[in-house]
């Protein structure tokens, strides 16, 4: 309804009684409409009024000559059509301007269309009765308490502010009213709050500077001007072409965004020219990055065919030997050529005889039948008897090989080899590595598994007369017992009793007992029968002997006497090694020398019978011993002492009495095996782990861990819950990414100047001083830190990119750091709830996009920092990492890797990360409002168990957001697998020990008392909930108390949320 104040009767009586007795024509109303003199009039009103508030309308009428000296004309408005009120000129001469207001006011909210018609009531002809008519105008009636354009003001506060109710972003500089308002503190009416030259909208999600400050870090220097991503070009000039401010590579293809404005190239285009060279190649390369044929040779420049050198990503200044290759590539395939330190290679280390450094591997995606590999090396390592050589890593032989065509260049300090494949290659020493081979071992016997055989010996001793004076002791019976009780449970031994004939006493037996009890037996009469006694002993081991057993005969006699040489054929033929022990000067020496040597056993004399105890240990460590193995590790006693050769050269002398020499739980016959392999008659011996070194690669996962749970889950860190699917091995020979860096590197992603120190460094940071430096940065000084362990575990890991918390962009930080063949990408989280305020800061300003978009600044800020290390090593494996909001980001960047198949990403691992939130979110602590209306990875996805291979978070059981995620249920989850929560053990608390209801209990007393939490006013939920909580919920005797109890349990939450307890469950796996 229209309200009119003054109303002229009279006038309204006379219009109608006029357009009863005089109507127009329709003629008339036509050719009225057609010529109107519309510029006669005009009104002035305001765009938005109020409902039920008067407004004025001024309205102007410019006289024309042709009404000059009529009386009577009069003005009419109208809304919506409805006239609605009247003015009565007087007498108006030509040119006549009149200018009055009509006042008015509305009831209904809405459009209205405004328009004022002139009028001649008593014309002098019909055609002149429409004077003039104004244009039509559109007048918005606003309810003060609505929200008209839905940018959380309501009318009331637009019309008090100046802004436009109708019109959700007044200034248009992208940030609704709503949100300069009430969250960014900036000017509705200006774009430009700070008049910095850059937009509001424009400082707060691309520059991360403050739209309040001109200098935002008052370092002298106009936001507008600064180098926010250290580019060369301005935050103003980025503004202008539409570049990142944030990212020195907006597209991602090797060139900063300067250079690609200097060399005429796309910066939104990654080949500019679609050579199939990313502009960065192709300066590096040699071609023109704006011409996809720089020699116009009708070849593109990404199919031409040109050398490369490729060198390794980060040459340590400190290494004393270097690598690079040479070869002919096909130009797009030249970044698929890598050469990658293998610094905690478990076998090509620093153990190798004529080691002068890091072995280095060589990869590459390339066809090619030669290339030119160098090695350089300091001057430091140069000796007497130096002769550096090239030596290859053959995997499936375990072995280094010295490689062909190899040339050394003393003054240049390189040495330069010819290759056809790539491998791992390694500079050593040659004469000092060969040395390392001259070292005969005897090769084990093995049987069919590998193992080392048990025994079978026959004791063939000499009973004749004359051992009544050349043993009158009986020493030779003494010395066989030692002999016996040297055998191992599963041995078989036989003995023989030999003069004039032979005769068995025992058959081959493992009866200790009983074999001892016949040696006591043996007499000394009769003559030497030298045939007989060693023909019983070989009959006796063809008939009863066990082919998987090693068979011998220890052949004992003073004297000389009958022989035959056809049972020697007969022990060879049956694999039986005789050795011979002579005792006394009366023995024929000759003879036994060639029974031993003829059947691969050996000789020994004694002069008297007091030597007899040596003559027989010496003939045990030949054969039993050989065998014997005291501490039951899997390796004999004989190889333990004597050192056992890895195909590298390094020799690993173990203890014999001790089944696990390290300690790392691992017996030493399961590090290194008995199963060996020959080079040029050298054996050397299969090695799964150094038997020396508990942690044979050091990375710190010990090798009991990295062998025996080859086949649990590496990335749950503590198996628990583990999916079967998500198995990944462990190499205790390759330095691993394990759960104990992520844990430490998701700590360091707390420290706040890692952005600087990686433009600065030129090799690995020193982790364990930035630790002890910055250590009131992480965990608020609650942090893992056992002297020299932690920085030493994160040795020769070079930091390569970081992004530091600043204020725009959320607090987001993020770094990189390289380790041989691995990249871990770290975001940074919100480590101490209690030093935000829990509702207000945290929940609602951490994860305000989360809940209700289901994404956030931030996450466009992750997928960029991943997007950008991963294009630019697309042959390093990527691992990602993150505590709280950064694991959140975590798997964010993981779902953009993996989805849009984006370099090597391998798999992620979180710590107490954020969840996704379904639609229903809030509703589950009694707020009636949809989330994630939009989320940055799908529902189904995030929903799904597709990335349960790929992605593994861990929580501590009382963590607020552990908390949060199982009380919310079906409407929070993790994107990949979460395994249960682990105990927070310093209070018996469980989930059930939150009062989630409490929070329900708090908002409903809010809402009967002070109003509905809506969708409506969005941006002020954290406000009223904070409200609820903290203003209201007191008023009330029992949501006071309850409310000391849940501020309580807030304080263990968040003491459950810091990483240091996860090293609780890592000690454990240990």
């Amino acid at each position: 309804m229209v309200n009119l104040k003054n109303r002229n009767l009279l006038i309204i009586i006379l219009l109608v009684l006029t357009t009863i007795f005089h109507p127009l024509s329709t003629s008339a109303q036509s050719k009225t409409k057609e010529t109107p003199n519309i510029p006669n009039t005009t009104i002035k009103l305001p765009v938005n009024a109020t409902i039920d508030k008067e407004f004025d309308i001024n309205v102007i009428y410019q006289n024309v000559p042709s009404y000059s000296g009529n009386k009577g004309l009069v003005a009419t408005l109208l809304i919506d059509n409805t006239e609605l009120d009247h003015y009565i000129f007087g007498n108006l001469k030509p040119n006549d301007r009149i200018e009055f207001n009509f006042t008015a006011k509305i009831s209904e909210p809405g459009d209205h269309k405004v328009k004022v018609r002139i009028l001649w009531p008593k014309p002098s002809s019909e055609n002149r009765r429409y004077v003039s008519e104004s244009e039509e105008y559109i007048i918005k009636v606003l309810d003060p308490m609505s929200d008209s354009d839905d940018d959380g003001l309501t009318d009331q506060e637009e019309m008090n502010l100046g802004t436009n109710p109708s019109i959700s972003d007044t200034d248009k500089d992208g940030l609704s009213d709503g949100e300069e308002v009430l969250m960014y503190k900036t000017n509705p009416l200006k774009s430009d709050t700070d008049e910095d030259r850059l937009p509001d909208q424009y400082e707060i999600f691309a520059t991360g500077t403050d739209p309040l400050i001109i200098d935002s870090d008052k370092n002298g220097i106009n936001d507008s001007e600064e180098d926010m991503d250290r580019d060369n070009l301005s935050n103003i000039k980025e503004l202008e072409i539409g570049t990142d401010p944030n990212l020195y590579d907006t597209d991602f293809d090797g060139l900063s965004d300067s250079d690609e404005l200097n060399q005429k190239t796309n910066p939104f285009e990654y080949d500019t020219d679609n050579d199939k060279l990313s502009d960065g190649e192709e300066g590096d390369l040699g071609f023109n990055p704006t011409l996809t044929d720089t020699d116009g040779n009708g070849i593109i420049d990404g199919d031409e065919v040109i050398p490369v050198t490729t060198v390794p990503i980060i040459e340590d200044s400190e290494s004393m030997v270097n690598a690079s290759v040479t070869l002919n590539t096909i130009a797009s395939e030249a970044s698929t050529t890598t050469v990658t330190s293998l610094k905690g290679n478990g076998i090509l280390n620093e153990k190798i005889p004529g080691y002068l450094g890091e072995a280095y591997e060589f990869e590459t995606d390339v066809q090619f039948s030669e290339a030119t590999i160098v090695f350089s090396y300091d001057s430091s390592l140069i000796s007497e008897d130096f002769e550096p050589k090239i030596y290859y890593f053959n995997e499936e032989e375990q072995r280094l090989e010295e490689i062909n065509n190899q040339v050394h260049d003393p003054n240049s300090r390189t040495v330069t080899g010819t290759v056809n494949h790539f491998s791992k290659y390694i500079l050593l020493n040659g004469k000092e590595y060969e040395k390392a081979w001259e070292k005969d071992i005897r090769p084990p016997d093995l049987d069919q598994n590998g193992q080392i055989k048990n025994i079978e010996v026959v004791f063939s001793i000499d009973s004749s007369g004359s051992m009544s004076w050349m043993d009158p002791y009986d020493l030779r019976k003494q010395a066989t017992k030692d002999f016996v009780e040297k055998l191992s449970d599963a041995d078989r031994a036989a003995v023989v009793d030999f003069d004039d004939t032979a005769k068995i006493l025992v058959h081959l037996t493992t009866n200790k007992q009983e074999i001892k009890d016949v040696i006591d037996s043996i007499d000394r009469s009769g003559g030497t029968n030298l045939y007989n006694g060693v023909k019983a002993a070989i009959d006796e081991i063809v008939a009863n002997g066990k082919t998987d057993h090693s068979k011998y005969i220890i052949f004992l006699t003073d004297g000389d006497g009958s022989w035959s040489d056809s049972v020697l054929q007969l022990a060879n033929e049956n694999k039986i090694s005789i050795y011979t022990v002579g005792l006394g000067n009366g023995v024929n020496k000759t003879l036994l020398e060639k029974i031993a040597t003829t059947t691969g056993g050996k000789y020994f004399f004694a002069t008297d019978a007091n030597k007899l105890e040596e003559a027989l240990k010496n003939t045990a460590s030949d054969t039993v011993d050989y065998t014997l193995d005291d501490d039951k590790d899997g390796i004999p006693n004989y190889l333990e002492i004597e050192g056992i050769r890895n195909g590298a050269g390094t020799l690993f002398k173990t203890d014999p009495n001790n089944s696990d020499t390290d300690g790392d739980g691992l017996l030493d016959g399961e590090e290194i095996l008995v199963q060996y392999k020959s080079l040029e008659n050298k054996i050397y011996f299969t090695m799964i782990s150094d038997p020396t070194v508990i942690d044979t690669d050091g990375d710190g996962l010990s090798d009991f861990n990295e062998v025996r749970h080859n086949n649990s889950d590496p990335i749950n860190l503590f198996s628990i819950n583990s999916v079967s699917s998500q198995r990944t091995k462990y190499d205790p020979l390759v330095y691993d990414f394990t759960p104990e860096h992520a844990l430490m590197l998701s700590e360091l992603s707390y420290v706040d100047d890692l952005e600087s120190m990686s433009r600065t460094q030129s090799k690995s940071i020193d982790f364990k001083n930035v630790i002890y430096t910055k250590r009131s940065q992480i965990n608020n000084g609650n942090f893992h830190y056992e002297s020299d362990t932690y920085g030493n575990k994160l040795d020769d890991w070079y930091l390569i990119k970081a992004e530091d918390s600043n204020w725009i962009d959320s607090g987001f930080g993020a770094f990189a750091v390289l380790h041989g063949d691995k990249i871990v990408i770290t975001f940074r989280g919100s480590d101490n709830i209690l030093s935000l305020n829990l509702i207000n800061d945290w929940i609602f300003g951490n994860l305000n996009g989360i809940l209700f978009e289901g994404n956030s600044k931030q996450a466009t800020y992750a997928k960029s920092f991943a997007e950008s290390i991963a294009k630019k090593y697309p042959k390093k494996k990527i691992f990602i990492n993150g505590h709280s909001l950064g694991g959140w980001l975590a798997q964010v960047a993981s779902y953009h890797l993996e989805n849009n198949n984006i370099g090597n990403y391998q798999y992620t691992r979180t710590f107490n990360a954020a969840p996704f939130f379904g639609t229903k979110a809030l509703r589950k602590i009694g707020i009636n409002i949809d989330t994630s209306r939009n989320p940055v990875v799908p529902l189904n996805v995030a929903t799904s168990s597709s990335y349960d291979d790929k992605i593994f978070n861990n929580a501590m059981s009382f963590d607020i957001l552990y908390l949060l995620d199982h009380h919310l249920n079906e409407d929070a989850f993790k994107l990949g697998a979460e395994g249960a929560g682990y105990t927070f053990y310093y209070k018996n608390l469980t989930p059930t020990d939150f009062d989630f209801q409490f929070l329900v209990d708090a908002i409903q007393k809010y809402e009967e008392e002070i109003g509905e939490i809506s969708d409506k006013n969005r941006v002020y939920v954290a406000a009223q909930l904070n409200d609820a909580i903290n203003n209201v919920a007191p008023t009330d005797q029992n949501l006071k108390s309850r409310k000391e109890i849940f501020d309580k349990r807030l304080v263990d939450a968040n003491n459950a949320h810091s990483l240091i307890h996860f090293y609780d469950y890592i000690e454990n796996i240990k």
